[in-house]
């Protein structure tokens, strides 16, 4: 995948601003679990990865309800711009409101950091959210990341966003 580094924001007048710099390489990296996080069955660990591949598919599938469906009842983000939203309705709008802005051909990339056990249903993920578009090379074209601390609880053995916490990635 090629990176180009965009500052991208929504002004007052909702118009996407751009700003490239040149491609440099990007190299996946595989999560870690740290702690007693460590100790988590495979099954276990893969149903948590399991919640970030399901993010990915209701995003690019420009899924509102689907995405939603993701969060637990109460479940909420914070944008970097410092913007909040919190339950299912205030999600779904915000996330119909950011798919109508953004051309098909984008898609989001989850990259898991590392995860942390907060308890025995409770654990802290970071997370990088790639957004990315075809490249005319092929492969795909890196065009903005943002940082996140994702906080998910276990129900059973499935996952469900708590809260995410969305900041501009630093280089």
């Amino acid at each position: 995948m090629e990176r180009f580094q965009l500052k991208s924001f929504l002004s007052g007048d909702r118009s996407l601003r751009l700003g490239l710099r040149p491609p440099v390489p990007v190299l996946p990296r595989p999560p870690r679990f740290e702690g007693p996080a460590a100790l988590l069955r495979p099954d276990e660990r893969d149903a948590l990865l399991g919640l970030a591949d399901r993010f990915d598919t209701c995003w690019n599938a420009r899924d509102p309800a689907a995405l939603v469906s993701l969060f637990a009842e109460k479940g909420g983000m914070r944008f970097a711009t410092g913007r909040c939203c919190r339950g299912g309705e205030a999600l779904v709008q915000r996330y119909t409101r950011l798919f109508r802005l953004l051309p098909r051909s984008l898609r989001h990339v989850t990259r898991i950091g590392a995860v942390r056990l907060s308890g025995p249903r409770l654990a802290t993920c970071d997370a990088q959210g790639d957004i990315v578009a075809p490249s005319w090379r092929g492969g795909d074209l890196l065009l903005h990341s943002l940082s996140a601390k994702v906080t998910v609880a276990r129900k059973g053995n499935a996952w469900r966003i708590l809260s995410i916490r969305l900041s501009w990635r630093r280089r």
